[in-house]
């Protein structure tokens, strides 16, 4: 009878670690497969500036980089990594982040006026060393931040080449959350910086 409650305590003991086993391997492709294919909203966002001479700062002394993005938007834990890796790989670039927590009065006519044009986060805006918008939209062309083409480090590219390339109009597919709106900039001249 004792040899008989120890077997049933052995195959009780193996079926929970079995149990246990199979969770322990389950669990890890459960959470990727819905942290990389679920998780994040899919969303459809237009980036325009028709008229960039409105977005024109003063004299810099080198490229600036504006990075918008929302703590309670999801898509951010995606670009997070991008962000940084872009911080290390630019580190003659200027990098200014924005969040849609900060009062936006705290920021210069230029850039209230690009917020009430940004339609989605997290996105980015360059500006080259002359003050000139460059580049306006997401991080890069793929569904979340670091995949597909980088944007951001083709635009410089393209500058150092010395082309005049200015990517402001695009429609994007992807983890973007909408950027919520506030009240308008006032209208200032494009020489306020």
């Amino acid at each position: 009878m004792a040899d008989e409650k120890k077997k049933d305590q052995v195959f009780w003991v193996m079926v929970f670690l079995g149990i246990l086993g199979l969770l322990t391997c389950v669990f890890p492709i459960v959470r990727y497969k819905f942290i990389h294919h679920v998780s994040y909203p899919i969303t459809q966002a237009t980036y325009d500036i028709s008229e960039p001479e409105r977005f024109q700062l003063s004299p810099i002394d080198k490229p600036t980089l504006v990075h918008f993005y929302d703590d309670a938007c999801l898509c951010t834990i995606y670009s997070k990594p991008h962000v940084a890796d872009l911080a290390k790989k630019l580190p003659d670039v200027e990098h200014v982040y924005i969040n849609t927590r900060q009062d936006r009065s705290s920021h210069s006519p230029v850039i209230q006026r690009l917020l009430d044009k940004l339609p989605a986060s997290p996105a980015v805006a360059l500006w080259d060393k002359d003050g000139g918008i460059r580049y306006f939209g997401a991080y890069s062309d793929g569904s979340t931040c670091g995949t597909g083409n980088d944007m951001v480090l083709a635009t410089l590219d393209s500058l150092e080449k010395g082309d005049d390339v200015y990517w402001l109009q695009q429609e994007y597919l992807g983890c973007v959350c909408p950027w919520p709106k506030q009240e308008a900039a006032p209208e200032v001249n494009s020489s306020d910086g």
